[in-house]
């Protein structure tokens, strides 16, 4: 139960003992406690139509408050970022935060309707709780968790019951933060810093192209470079792609985060009052030290057209970036992951086009800054090797009951997944294989939401949660993926037979075209009772069915489309060149 979002109900309710939010979990608990359980339903919307709405409200949104945040954020740190650096290195958050927010307070607003929840115990919780990330990655991993919901969704009650306390921010700064983040002196970081510094300024300075990461080999990064006569320069280093600074709060700076609006209405006030608390520190406390850093790292100091693929990580390769955007450099971004193209209401794409001056995608066109090239961490690679043995890894995917993205998202979709996943795993014919493998999704749920039915152990394996999955295919004569994994573009651009899982919901209309063929021939499924039936026909030999010459035919013209593997170099070059600093 520790994966879910509950509160304590009221000393009167003998009977029942918690309430959780949203009456679908009553799916995983067991009789009793479903008796001794309250369930509270607030408005999800469960239509993604009345979704799409919601989406672009949140963008325009936050946009709005991205324009008078970036002005205040060059004040205090006495610099001139322009909007569209402020934009490249924010709006992941801001975007994130302000649809997280407005999920809340529909929660929040729940709990106020039901009158047997303790609202004393939550009110209080509310007011003392403190919800601070140090950068991105810490603000997305809380909004996963449930404890941090639960203070969030606490201080969104407290706000609806003081409604005047939002007309000041006194609410955050009553307490002081206990917690401290410290940064110690990286010996290391400035031995290696100042050694490749000599080398990348004496090499390197006058190149014009600019190379992070995205290529997933070094054949293409080395050619790309002596093409563009410069030299092949590494820059995406471990100990400089993995650092991430860490900083304290200071509220006295925090105070002057308050942003202003002459007309909100109250859902945009909440968001707009929490906005300084949850603020991350590296963005605010920690700006001019990372600029600092960044100024004494080996990156170069002239402006760069940058190669890239999307950097959420929050860097000094991406304050670098952003510093960059605002002297003139302009950034192409490299896709990285599926969804794009296809995708219905997808941030990550909408946000990587807007921020890019050309995006480099695997195959799919929409507009002039698309170019459709290929996946380069592909094009070297060869095809997976014909696995005799009769063996099956099934990929599960990530299973989070909280919205964290402002992407379509539904309880109900949620549940489905988890449903089609028991249903798989539970008829599955573990006697007609050598050997099943089950590698869950690294941030999953426990494993106590998944049935495993009672078989043979020697048959059944989870593997280990951090195992590179490309050492596991060779072992695999078949692969099933339960999601809209990356993983399925991999294996079935380099030829190895699998199945997956998507729902047609998640796809644009315009494109579901493209997709037919796919669900027509038992490569996609909508549902896991559809893929169990397919399973069941070509588990005897998944190759024979895999390489029927209509089937080739038509998976070779989907790759095309959407997991190219077959490099124009002479396009790609071209599109670099014609870029003009």
């Amino acid at each position: 139960m520790s994966d879910f979002l509950y509160f304590k109900l009221k000393k009167n309710e003998k009977l029942k003992k918690k309430a959780f939010l949203g009456s679908w979990i009553n799916n995983f608990l067991n009789k009793k406690e479903n008796l001794q359980s309250v369930f509270v339903n607030y408005e999800s919307y469960e239509n993604y139509n009345k979704q799409e709405i919601e989406i672009k409200k949140v963008k325009k949104f936050s946009k709005k408050i991205l324009i008078q945040l970036s002005k205040k954020l060059n004040n205090l740190n006495n610099i001139n970022w322009n909007f569209k650096s402020w934009n490249y290195i924010l709006m992941p958050f801001l975007e994130t935060y302000v649809a997280i927010i407005f999920d809340r307070i529909e929660m929040a607003k729940a709990i106020k309707k039901n009158p047997k929840i303790d609202t004393k115990a939550i009110y209080q919780l509310g007011k003392n709780s403190l919800l601070i990330s140090n950068d991105y990655k810490d603000f997305t991993s809380n909004i996963s968790e449930v404890t941090w919901n639960k203070k969030l969704v606490s201080k969104i009650y407290y706000l609806l019951q003081n409604k005047k306390s939002l007309n000041n921010l006194d609410l955050f700064y009553k307490k002081k933060i206990k917690k401290k983040f410290y940064k110690k002196k990286n010996i290391i970081y400035s031995i290696k810093n100042s050694f490749l510094k000599i080398f990348e300024r004496i090499l390197c300075g006058r190149d014009k192209f600019f190379f992070y990461l995205g290529f997933g080999n070094i054949f293409s990064f080395i050619y790309l470079n002596l093409k563009l006569r410069q030299f092949p320069f590494f820059y995406a280093y471990k100990f400089i792609n993995e650092f991430v600074a860490k900083y304290n709060a200071n509220l006295k700076v925090r105070r002057n985060l308050k942003i202003n609006f002459h007309q909100l209405d109250f859902e945009e006030k909440i968001v707009c009052k929490l906005l300084p608390e949850i603020f991350p520190t590296i963005y605010l406390e920690g700006l001019k030290k990372q600029i600092s850093l960044v100024d004494k790292s080996f990156l170069p100091k002239n402006k760069k057209i940058i190669i890239t693929k999307p950097i959420l990580k929050d860097n000094l390769f991406k304050f670098w970036t952003a510093n960059n955007l605002s002297n003139g450099s302009k950034i192409v971004f490299i896709q990285h992951g599926s969804g794009y193209g296809y995708k219905r209401c997808f941030q990550n794409e909408d946000y990587e086009i807007d921020i890019s001056h050309k995006f480099l995608s695997w195959g799919w066109k929409k507009n002039k800054k698309v170019i459709p090239l290929g996946n380069f961490s592909l094009s070297h690679k060869k095809k997976f090797p014909i696995q005799q043995k009769k063996c099956l890894l099934i990929i599960l995917g990530l299973r989070n009951f909280f919205k964290i993205q402002n992407n379509l998202f539904s309880h109900n979709d949620a549940l489905e997944q988890i449903n089609d996943i028991n249903y798989l795993l539970s008829n599955i014919d573990y006697n007609h294989f050598e050997k099943v493998t089950v590698k869950d999704h690294p941030t999953s749920l426990k494993k106590t939401s998944l049935k495993i039915p009672n078989t043979d152990k020697n048959k059944v394996v989870f593997e280990k949660l951090d195992k590179n999955l490309n050492e596991l295919y060779n072992d695999y004569s078949l692969v099933i993926t339960t999601y809209d994994s990356t993983e399925f573009y991999n294996l079935i651009a380099r030829d190895k037979p699998c199945l997956q899982i998507l729902s047609k919901k998640l796809i644009k209309k315009k494109y579901m075209s493209r997709f037919k063929e796919m669900y027509k021939y038992g490569i996609l499924h909508d549902n896991a009772k559809s893929l169990i039936k397919q399973l069941q026909k070509i588990q005897n030999n998944p190759y024979k069915w895999w390489n029927k010459r209509f089937l080739s035919t038509k998976r070779k013209v989907f790759c095309n489309y959407f997991i190219k593997t077959d490099i124009n170099s002479a396009m790609f070059l071209k599109t670099l060149t014609n870029i003009k600093l």
